[in-house]
């Protein structure tokens, strides 16, 4: 693992990365960020094992179906599936573009996906069908996805010795409820991930062109990813976040062409059917499928402290009317907010609790967030553990000591190991509202409040740090060589 770059590769002096330091075991340095994240990740595998063990043999459900949704989903015949397993939304392709226009039809409440983002799923179902093997394509989506996935546990740990690497691989990677669900789901959020590092590595270092192209491609198969745009305009990126956004959204409707036969009828349909899905597209009250939102995660927060159990079941009636309601308001108010915070901690936030608040940002512009979206946040626990190999704690997970707040760094890495920890704790259903099955994972239901207070205290410290006025030099401004931190001497 390592946190540093060669010598002569981007900027310089205030900018410059601390250079590497063989790691000694998992991490140099048990203060350090990447270490409390380990610490807690660790255990937390195991108790999702022992967990797991437990709801398969003795509470009789399937694991897969606590975690993300039932084993059989029903989008293909038993000849498609493996072991009655569709993969969701991979399988979902077939049955939709057999109506020929999906965003015209009678199912276009479920084609809110832009055409190029069907693209990955029907070239690999075409490739499945050639094989005469009716479960290779699911398959084959399946694998990719779960490369694309360990993308950026394998950045973080490719430096490190070989014991690091297996187990940063397993802690934040293929041991994580995102690459579980994600996989199981067969989303195409998962093929994102590795563009995904690509922008948050690029940021961190302040290389603003690849940054652009990367949110680019990956707005082309999930168009809220266009949003880390933002990112670029907090930092004075004003061309290349117009031209970024109008490269997304130049290509989102060139995409369309690809069915000409409907263009551009398809386009207005897929418009409206994405407005359906920024709206209530799964109702509050519903806690299955795991739904992240804001609405949901203030009524789950109302659930557990008892809020609802004081206000009856009336009370709790017009709450979930009145959250419903304000949906919108909600979703605005947290992109401004948001956004406020990313401008004015622009010199004083750490790279992966940046990135992590601009990756909610964008993540919150729908009320429904299903579960597996935070695959997203992969990246900002790579960012975490990549410190994990740096002799200095202020590469990816800090920042300059003179600016750090100090519980900032430590606030991210529990949020984020928390969150990814596959961790099976059953409890019935009605407590948190209406739901298809009778029992749900208590650690899931949690993960939305959780990133809803990490999205808080981000945001808090993102607005104290333009009244402090601590902040520090923007690390994308030359720095005089006079200031600049001479380097430390490259090991033998």
């Amino acid at each position: 693992m390592s946190g540093g770059r060669h010598a002569g590769e981007g900027p310089t002096g205030g900018d410059a990365l601390p250079r590497r330091t063989r790691a000694s075991g998992i991490i140099i340095g048990t203060a350090s960020t990447a270490a409390a994240a380990a610490t807690m990740a660790i255990p937390l595998v195991g108790l999702a094992l022992v967990t797991t063990w437990f709801v398969a043999s003795y509470a009789g459900v399937a694991p897969t179906q606590m975690l993300s949704f039932p084993v059989a989903d029903g989008w293909c015949t038993p000849a498609e599936s493996i072991g009655g397993h569709c993969f969701g939304d991979y399988a979902l392709v077939h049955a939709l573009f057999a109506t020929g226009d999906p965003w015209n039809s009678a199912m276009s409440g479920i084609a809110s996906w832009p055409a190029l983002a069907w693209m990955p799923a029907i070239i690999i179902w075409h490739l499945g069908r050639l094989t005469g093997v009716g479960w290779a394509g699911a398959a084959i989506f399946a694998v990719l996805s779960a490369v694309a996935l360990l993308t950026p546990a394998w950045w973080a740990a490719r430096r490190g010795s070989t014991a690091s690497r297996v187990i940063l691989l397993t802690i934040a990677g293929a041991a994580t409820m995102p690459f579980a669900m994600t996989v199981d789901r067969g989303n195409p959020i998962g093929l994102t991930v590795p563009l995904l590092l690509w922008a948050g590595v690029s940021f961190a270092r302040r290389r603003w062109t690849p940054m652009m192209i990367a949110i680019v491609a990956a707005s082309l198969l999930k168009p809220q990813m266009a949003l880390l745009l933002l990112l670029l305009l907090v930092h004075g990126q004003w061309w290349r976040t117009v031209i970024g956004a109008a490269s997304s959204i130049g290509a989102t409707v060139l995409g369309f062409l690809a069915f000409p036969s409907h263009f551009p009828a398809n386009v207005v349909g897929w418009a409206h059917s994405l407005l359906g899905r920024t709206g209530d597209y799964q109702p509050l009250k519903q806690v299955y499928p795991y739904n992240i939102g804001v609405g949901r995660s203030l009524l789950t927060i109302a659930d557990g402290t008892g809020l609802t159990t004081w206000m009856g079941p009336d009370g709790r009636t017009h709450l979930v009317d009145l959250v419903t309601r304000a949906g919108p308001v909600l979703l605005v108010l947290v992109v401004g907010i948001g956004t406020l915070a990313l401008w004015t901690g622009r010199r004083s936030m750490a790279p992966a609790s940046a990135f992590g608040l601009a990756t909610l940002v964008t993540l919150y512009t729908s009320s429904t967030v299903y579960l597996y979206y935070v695959a997203a946040l992969l990246v900002v626990v790579a960012l975490v553990y990549r410190d994990a190999g740096t002799a200095a704690e202020s590469t990816w997970s800090t920042v300059d000591r003179r600016a750090r707040r100090p519980g900032t760094p430590l606030v991210t890495a529990t949020a984020v190991t928390f969150v990814m920890a596959p961790v099976i704790l059953p409890v019935p259903a009605h407590w948190f509202g209406d739901s298809p099955v009778a029992l749900v994972s208590l650690w899931q239901v949690l993960v939305g409040p959780v990133l809803l207070v990490w999205f808080c205290w981000l945001v808090v410290a993102g607005l104290r740090s333009a009244r402090s006025g601590s902040l520090v030099e923007d690390p994308s401004s030359p720095v005089p060589p006079a200031t600049a931190a001479p380097a430390a001497p490259e090991p033998p």
